[in-house]
């Protein structure tokens, strides 16, 4: 699928008391995409450039990210804070909010702390309320390594927990790289996502603890449960994250519509952009349909 290039205005916005770069292009309802990690940095242009005919779309790197400012905390309440000063400061009513991996939990935890401010949930590769890690994601992700890398990524993890802080970057770094890999349904044809940034590994253990808290928290599951939104769910029937996960979650949200796309891992718009374009632009369409009058950016 040939994606056209559209102008995209990039800038960096004062929000919630730190600098965030933001990324913004197309006409029409707005769409906030969150990047994935946590800890990474946007890498969401080519879905963006399904829908910025329809949509207008907003694009950042989160707090301590990318070419964003790195000020602590990294928890999941401040992100979602920083997420509804952007809203505020791009002059924004209500945006859908849409998420990769991580992103989908800060989409969630942002529609449950402001579903007046949320028009619809567009959430790809999520894990739903479940840990972002796991038993069978670990299997899943390690019968995907060649033995060499098998063998490397555990001598990795060894030396990791004794090495020192600066080793600890260069591990890491080489660890996520294997894994990578084997988020694509055909490494072979489709090599792993590259980033136009490092990881921030501090983000990365920050996000992933209070998540994990939050996502069995009952207050909420209660209040994701009750979000009267129309929601898309976008799995991968070959990513390496367990669905049970993303099913659970269309199962516990009234207004939600879940779609598998074959042959795709955790990375469908690299590997079935067709599929992906086709299942989330009947869905944008639906939710400006839906609504009883037009957004308004001042």
């Amino acid at each position: 699928m040939d994606i056209p290039a559209r102008y995209c205005h990039e800038s960096i916005i004062d929000a919630n008391g730190i600098g965030i770069f933001t990324r913004r292009q197309g006409t029409g309802i707005p769409v906030v995409l969150c990047h994935g990690g946590p800890g990474a940095c946007d890498n969401l242009a080519m879905i963006a450039g399904m829908i910025d005919d329809i949509a207008t779309v907003h694009r950042y790197d989160q707090r301590g990210c990318g070419r964003s400012e790195r000020r602590p905390p990294y928890d999941v309440a401040t992100h979602v804070a920083d997420l509804d000063a952007l809203r505020e400061r791009m002059g924004v009513e209500r945006w859908i909010v849409g998420g990769h991996s991580w992103g989908c939990s800060l989409a969630l935890a942002y529609a449950a702390a402001h579903p007046e401010r949320a028009s619809g949930l567009l959430l790809i590769g999520t894990s739903g309320l479940e840990p972002h890690g796991g038993e069978q994601y670990r299997r899943n992700y390690e019968s995907r390594m060649t033995a060499e890398e098998l063998s490397r990524f555990h001598d990795l993890r060894r030396r990791r927990d004794s090495a020192s802080a600066m080793e600890q970057a260069g591990i890491r770094d080489e660890m996520l790289a294997i894994k990578l890999r084997t988020d694509m349904a055909d490494p072979a044809n489709f090599p792993a996502p590259e980033y136009e940034c490092p990881m921030n590994y501090e983000v990365n253990a920050a996000g992933n603890a209070d998540w994990e808290r939050l996502a069995v928290d009952g207050e909420m599951r209660r209040a994701v449960a009750s979000l009267p939104l129309p929601a898309l769910i976008v799995h991968g029937d070959r990513d390496p994250r367990p669905s049970s996960g993303a099913i659970g979650l269309a199962d516990m949200l009234a207004g939600s519509e879940y779609r598998s796309i074959p042959d795709a891992g955790h990375y469908p718009w690299l590997e079935r952009p067709d599929l992906l374009a086709g299942a989330i632009r009947p869905f944008i369409l639906r939710v400006t349909c839906s609504r009883s009058a037009p957004s308004i950016h001042r």
